[in-house]
């Protein structure tokens, strides 16, 4: 037996458990207290509102965020319009809707 045969014979048992190992172990779950966040997720809001803003116009929703403009929490819409006849492009509409 040449001494590359009898390494491969001696090492495979070896890497095979070594490759079996990570996935046995378990980490534990930390949680942390159940306190409500400190901040409230609007872009969804934001995003509902472009998705009907779209629908409306018969376009597509290409952005929706959440902005304060003058003090008042309001959503930035914009939406992509597709052109009215063949030859033109298409129009980006971009309407403040409040929150």
């Amino acid at each position: 037996m040449n001494t590359n045969r009898l390494l491969s014979c001696l090492l495979a048992p070896i890497l095979l458990v070594a490759s079996v190992l990570p996935s046995l172990a378990t980490v534990p779950r930390v949680t942390g207290p159940e306190t409500p966040a400190p901040f409230v997720n609007v872009s969804g809001d934001c995003r509902a509102a472009g998705q009907q803003l779209a629908s409306e116009l018969g376009g597509t929703l290409h952005s929706a965020s959440a902005e304060t403009q003058n003090g008042e929490a309001v959503c930035v819409i914009v939406v992509i319009v597709p052109p009215a006849s063949s030859g033109e492009h298409p129009q980006l509409v971009r309407r403040t809707v409040p929150r």
